[in-house]
């Protein structure tokens, strides 16, 4: 028999998934980087981490269009290269939501003046078409107006935390 030969079997850690967050913003933000905090960050187009599209912390994405995009990051060690898991990260650009639906009122003076109603989610009235001075935060408004007069007021709805373009909703308290 010969003589023996040491060998040595090193079995390194596998480096935890980093840390990343999901990031949602409205069609027309800009679009803000990705960020993962780990050893070593790599990103991946697929779930099978075949295309890696960037080497570093963070990730510039470069998308503007309305959908739901996601991509990997990995943490890997440097002194031994394991890679570890994934962290799944999404980043969701949500469409701009159409105006809620409302119509105009007339009153003669003397008659109850009705509240003023939007149809959408989460409504936001304003009392100026620059959407600067909120008046209410509900289907329906009191506006208070009881002399003759015409007045407008905005609504917007959000979906999703994106504010929709106004409706102009005119209230009109006509002479007897």
């Amino acid at each position: 028999s010969s003589t023996s030969t040491m060998v040595t079997l090193t079995i390194n850690p596998i480096p935890a998934a980093p840390v990343a967050a999901d990031t949602a913003i409205c069609f027309g933000s800009p679009t803000p980087d990705l960020v993962a905090v780990g050893d070593s960050i790599r990103w991946y187009s697929d779930a099978m981490l075949t295309t890696m599209i960037a080497n570093n912390d963070t990730l510039v994405t470069g998308v503007t269009n309305v959908g739901t995009y996601t991509y990997y990051a990995t943490s890997t060690n440097l002194g031994n290269g394991c890679e570890g898991p994934s962290d799944t990260v999404t980043l969701t650009i949500y469409a701009i939501p159409t105006a809620p639906v409302s119509s105009d009122t007339a009153v003669c003076d003397g008659e109850t003046v009705p509240d003023l109603i939007a149809v959408g989610s989460n409504i936001q009235w304003y009392s100026d078409a620059g959407l600067t001075s909120l008046v209410g935060s509900n289907d329906t408004l009191a506006t208070g107006n009881n002399s003759i007069g015409s007045y407008n007021y905005y609504a917007t709805q959000t979906i999703n935390g994106c504010e929709s373009p106004s409706v102009t909703v005119n209230l009109t308290i006509n002479a007897i």
